[in-house]
């Protein structure tokens, strides 16, 4: 799946030690947060959802690493005093948050000053297709289904996410673009690998329970199978990936 390199691509921004103390906000699977914690980082990982958090639990159960703390939090209100974490994450979770601005402001405070802030956020759905392919399947599973969009358009352009950034209190703003691509050799196996790794339809899985998502599989399929046509097929994904410094 692409969110995992589009990570790695975002982790050869800043230069780490080992040692430094991480916090991913909106987790959803905590992919980069696992990441991490495998590499011996002291990682938080929080999120507003328990199902999700229950879920993510389950799936780790055996595996979790003792680095990693998953915690039950609201993105605009973080129980972490001021100045306590060496790196701030956020890996596609944004969109799901109430007050973007509210986030970026309590990802400023509890960062501290000098450390950096990684996110990764899709593009456009009419400029990224495994976007528009998403919300298309996502659209014929549960028809009528709301649509986040409280910050879907701050997210996908760059230009405005500084600007939040900035007024965050943040500086040293980047933005690049990361082109990423996706073989899909079976639909059954896409939409499975994608449902447990992309942060939306991850939190719609758990939401609505497997009986009620397992029962909607044919209509995302046949969904798919209109837009492929002949597998194997690949599908194009655009993200940006932004970097911002806690002034010193």
């Amino acid at each position: 799946m692409p969110f995992t390199r589009c990570f790695q691509e975002a982790l050869a921004e800043v230069a780490l030690r080992g040692s430094e103390r991480v916090f991913e906000t909106a987790c959803g699977p905590a992919t980069g947060s696992l990441i991490l914690a495998r590499r011996g980082h002291p990682v938080d990982a929080i999120d507003d959802s328990p199902p999700l958090l229950a879920a993510v639990r389950a799936r780790l159960a055996g595996d979790k690493p003792g680095s990693l703390n998953l915690r039950q939090m609201k993105p605009e209100r973080l129980d972490f005093p001021d100045g306590t974490f060496d790196l701030g994450l956020s890996m596609f979770g944004l969109y799901r948050v109430n007050n973007l601005e509210r986030t970026l402001w309590e990802l400023a405070r509890v960062l501290k000053a000098g450390s950096h802030l990684l996110l990764c956020s899709w593009a456009k759905p009419e400029e990224s297709p495994l976007v528009e392919a998403t919300q298309s399947a996502l659209g014929a599973m549960f028809p009528g289904r709301r649509r986040a969009v409280a910050a879907v358009g701050q997210l996908a352009d760059p230009r405005k996410l500084e600007r939040n950034l900035l007024a965050a209190g943040f500086n040293q703003v980047s933005a690049r673009r990361s082109s990423l691509r996706v073989d899909v050799e079976d639909l059954e196996g896409f939409w499975d690998k994608l449902s447990e790794s992309d942060v939306r339809l991850f939190s719609v899985r758990v939401e609505v329970g497997e009986t009620i998502w397992k029962a909607a599989l044919p209509r995302a399929y046949r969904d798919l199978r209109a837009r492929f046509g002949a597998l194997p097929a690949a599908i194009e994904a655009e993200a940006w990936i932004m970097v911002a410094r806690k002034p010193s």
